[in-house]
């Protein structure tokens, strides 16, 4: 006996049928878009990241690998659309990450030129872009359903951002929204953390150093943003989050430029105990000053410093006492609306995407 499916069922499959047509169009004419990422040992992120993005629309990635010693080169030159480079950001005179970024961003912005890539994304590792697209149905504009995968990539999708971008626009910036980072045991996979900051909630943290409590009541990462640029624009990194008119200079002057404000980045700033230990371990060759004569705040520059001596023991101990969130305080800041739940990266990843490629990209030297 053959049963006939619920006009629900087949309403849902009409519209994942429409949607996925709508993403089609969307593919073939949105803007094409790159991303440039430095990354020094970030094996924990790097694929899941690269996969993320062409998913939503990448279809160049310029990786520029800092004296990698993990898995980074093979992961990235697996992937036909990755373009793998060799950098050193000590023998190339960088004094801090900015002065590394800048160096890899010129060369990602002339390589984009050449290819005639329109737009150019400029993320970490740890970092994932979401367009935040209004999707419309039925005649009004209206949020997805998150019950649509394809509806999901569709709201991520990052070339019909920027579709819609005026002309005269050369800098779209994506807020950044902080991943609280919650226990969880080393080998879950960082995604598992789904609860998001839009803005910060303060925090005590324990100054080691000092034997202090701070009140911590910004990030823990940053709050600058990431940036989009337009290839074809007169222009030059200013620091890792934003572009500046060019100025031909290693060390350029802020010059405005003409952006808007679109979407935002999720920024998984510590994800374990192991990812902490190594992320500010290899923070600790920067100065503990800014270009501006500004000293690096807490909690980034005392973790540089004290993450060199502190054994694995006594790093989880801080860790689970003054930075993880436990499950109480997780729910108490769920009930007071500090928090939102976010689970499109997780989505995103799991839906699948493009088998792994017996295709190699080619390891070139800028530096």
């Amino acid at each position: 006996m053959i049963r006939i499916k619920p006009l629900a069922i087949l309403k849902d499959l009409w519209d994942d049928v429409q949607q996925r047509k709508a993403l089609l169009r969307e593919r073939l004419d949105g803007p094409t878009v790159a991303l440039a990422m430095v990354v020094k040992n970030e094996e924990r992120f790097l694929e899941e990241n690269l996969r993320y993005h062409h998913r939503l629309g990448i279809v160049k990635a310029y990786v520029y690998l800092d004296r990698c010693n993990d898995r980074c080169h093979e992961i990235a030159s697996a992937l036909p659309f990755a373009e793998c480079q060799n950098v050193n950001a000590e023998r190339s005179g960088c004094v801090n990450v900015s002065a590394l970024h800048r160096l890899c961003a010129q060369d990602a912005l002339r390589r984009c030129r050449q290819a005639g890539i329109e737009w150019l994304l400029l993320i970490d590792a740890d970092e994932f872009a979401f367009a935040e697209n209004a999707i419309h149905e039925n005649g009004p504009a209206q949020r997805a359903s998150t019950t649509s995968i394809v509806k999901l990539i569709r709201r991520g999708y990052l070339p019909t951002l920027l579709k819609s971008v005026p002309d005269e626009i050369e800098m779209v910036k994506m807020k950044t929204r902080e991943v609280v980072p919650t226990r969880r045991g080393m080998t879950r996979p960082f995604w598992e953390h789904k609860y998001v900051q839009r803005m910060p909630v303060a925090r005590r943290i324990l100054d080691p150093r000092t034997r202090k409590i701070e009140i911590v009541d910004k990030f823990i990462g940053h709050q600058l943003g990431k940036s989009i640029v337009r290839t074809s624009a007169d222009v030059q990194l200013f620091n890792s989050h934003s572009w500046t008119r060019n100025q031909h200079a290693s060390s350029p002057q802020n010059m405005p430029i003409p952006k808007v404000h679109r979407g935002f980045h999720l920024h998984y700033v510590v994800s374990d105990a192991e990812h902490w230990k190594s992320k500010y371990r290899q923070l600790a060759w920067e100065p503990s000053h800014w270009a501006n004569k500004a000293s690096v705040a807490f909690p980034k520059q005392c973790w540089k410093e004290i993450c060199q001596t502190m054994n694995d023991d006594a790093i989880e101990d801080y860790l689970n006492k003054w930075l993880f969130v436990n499950e109480d305080k997780l729910q108490h800041m769920i009930a007071k609306n500090k928090i939102e739940f976010c689970d499109f990266v997780e989505r995103i990843l799991k839906d699948g995407g493009e088998a792994p490629s017996e295709k190699r990209s080619s390891t070139r030297s800028i530096v």
